[in-house]
């Protein structure tokens, strides 16, 4: 009588070569499946965690936990595999922590948060900064994929003045086509854009925010999470 070969199972052990192939094989499946909302979600996680009551109905968190990218350690929801996430999130390296989209009437305000966020280690883009690397550059190829792509963080200044601007309009319009979540928004003196999103969270300009708005973008470019009221 023939005897069926046996089928072997290999089985993998975390953070081998074998499995850190096969992991970067489904990173781009997982990414798509985390979705905006749940890779926003793991970015801004930590290390250490978020008390799990804060999260329980969060669209990013669901869609991290049904992945196992999380697990529940007591009362708190942690990452999963650090392995894992750094090639989820790994592709999303971008050239500037932080980027300040701002009109020229607004520049006093920008250079402010700019010399703030630079102190603190941050890498950040602010155009008077970069005067001469953006001479003789084509600012319709500059400034979109710059805005779009290579900025993890953009910091929209918004104003009167912002709103009515052609270059802070191909600025915003460039993010917010295709990584929306990375715009956080200061209302300086009230004004929004007209398609800003409805439900969408900015900071109105008091004079406590102007303060706060250099804490709240290290945490966010950290990976902290900010706690609230």
């Amino acid at each position: 009588m023939e005897r069926r070969p046996r089928r072997r199972f290999w089985k993998l052990q975390v953070g081998s070569p074998r499995w850190l192939a096969a992991s970067r094989s489904h990173a781009e499946v997982w990414r798509e499946q985390l979705g905006t909302q749940g890779r926003r979600f793991l970015r801004g996680l930590g290390a250490h965690g978020i008390t799990a009551s804060r999260v329980v109905n969060d669209e990013g968190y669901l869609r991290a936990r049904y992945l196992c990218l999380v697990r529940i350690e007591g009362d708190l929801v942690v990452p999963g595999p650090a392995n894992v996430i750094q090639q989820i999130l790994g592709a999303e390296r971008t050239r500037y922590d932080v980027a300040i989209s701002y009109a020229g009437e607004d520049r006093q305000l920008g250079r402010a948060l700019y010399e703030g966020l630079h102190g603190r280690g941050i890498k950040v883009f602010f155009a008077e900064a970069e005067t001469d690397w953006l001479w003789g550059q084509d600012l319709y190829q500059v400034l979109p994929n710059l805005y779009a792509q290579e900025a993890g963080t953009v910091l929209v200044l918004c104003t009167t003045h912002y709103c009515a601007k052609h270059w802070t309009r191909v600025e915003y319009d460039a993010v917010r086509t295709s990584h929306g979540d990375r715009i956080v928004l200061l209302s300086v003196d009230g004004k929004l854009p007209d398609d800003w999103p409805y439900g969408h969270v900015y900071l109105p300009g008091t004079s406590e925010n102007l303060v706060r708005a250099v804490d709240l973008i290290a945490l966010r470019v950290r990976g902290g999470i900010v706690e609230g009221p």
